[in-house]
């Protein structure tokens, strides 16, 4: 089982929203908890700014590889609650998931790299993410070049 220092658990949270705008669409988000969701719970996330995201866990996926992982890893995925569908669409954009994530202690922003290259091309840099640079320093830089550039039409 992937655990972090305290050798809680760790795992990958994908939750698809009900109407994604693309079909690649998806929130990224590493958890590490005392317990692993199960099929059929729902995961609650009371975020900043009022933005809440409900999940309902459709399936867990234990993976273990000899070869290229150290140890078991863990994916859940789930979809997103009807009732908080406006905020997941929200939190599609790489930025504010990571700006939302970033107050909870136990949860990491993972945005997919088709949200990452849209947001980078939306500022004219590299659709990559340094790697000396953390997600919440690329999110600053996306920001900070939004706020700069001339509105369009």
């Amino acid at each position: 089982m992937t655990t972090d220092g305290s050798h809680l658990p760790r795992y990958t949270l994908t939750i698809r929203p009900n109407a994604p705008l693309f079909v690649d669409d998806e929130i990224c988000l590493e958890i590490t908890a005392r317990f692993l969701p199960r099929n059929g719970d729902q995961l609650n996330f009371d975020g900043p700014d009022g933005c809440t995201l409900v999940a309902d866990v459709t399936g867990i996926f234990h993976y273990f590889d000899v070869e290229e992982l150290a140890e078991p890893q863990i994916n859940v995925e789930a979809i997103a609650h009807p009732s908080t569908e406006d905020d997941a669409n929200e939190l599609l954009d790489p930025v504010r998931l990571i700006e939302w994530a970033q107050p909870f202690q136990f949860v990491a922003a993972t945005p997919s790299p088709q949200s990452v290259a849209a947001a980078a091309g939306a500022v004219d840099i590299d659709a990559r993410k340094p790697d000396d640079q953390t997600w919440e320093q690329w999110a600053q830089q996306i920001r900070a070049l939004r706020t700069t550039l001339p509105a369009i039409g």
